[in-house]
């Protein structure tokens, strides 16, 4: 498999700040799950934390949505934030992996950045990694295992939900036929 900075290093020399650097269908799938990762809380007055930010379309979005967050979107890929410097530049992103990234958070949240993962175990690792970071909620959304074909990794939300049940969370499948979204919650 080829290594994810480069996956998405290509994907932006292809097609530029499109949803199509971003692996997506379809602007109009992207915004639907934007929409979805933005319903986790009213994030106004926030300090969130994107990780996998691209070339920061979602803290665009969220930006826009929610005036007064204080957003920090985070990256593996070089040529990703490179991008999003130019075509986003009033957004605080930097060049980090999650493992590496310090600070706190109200919100943690994630989209689309488990697919390209082998093991299973990274991504609970990178989940465990994003509750660390954060002090009131995490949302992500993945690729479920109840449709498309594909070698891409998939979660299955009954496996997750089973690793989860001790932790107040709440679980969106009523927007696309192949992805969950998941929010995870502290102290609600």
């Amino acid at each position: 498999m080829t290594d994810i900075p480069e996956y998405y290093d290509n994907l932006i020399q292809l097609h530029g700040a499109s949803h199509k650097a971003l692996d997506a269908s379809s602007q109009e799938s992207l915004d639907i799950r934007y929409r979805i990762l933005s319903e986790v809380c009213d994030m106004n007055g926030k300090r969130v934390l994107e990780v996998g930010c691209n070339f920061g379309a979602l803290g665009k979005y969220l930006t826009e949505k929610y005036p007064t967050i204080d957003y920090v979107g985070i990256d593996i890929s070089e040529q990703a934030i490179e991008l999003g410097h130019k075509e986003n530049p009033d957004l605080d992103l930097r060049r980090c992996s999650l493992e590496n990234h310090i600070g706190k958070y109200d919100v943690v949240v994630a989209q689309g950045i488990f697919y390209k993962l082998t093991d299973p175990q990274d991504m609970l690792t990178m989940i465990e990694q994003m509750r660390d970071l954060s002090t009131e909620a995490v949302a992500f959304s993945a690729i479920d295992v109840f449709g498309g074909q594909g070698d891409e990794m998939r979660i299955n939300p009954a496996v997750l939900a089973q690793y989860f049940a001790d932790v107040p969370f709440s679980l969106r499948h009523d927007y696309h036929p192949s992805d969950s979204t998941f929010y995870l919650y502290r102290g609600k």
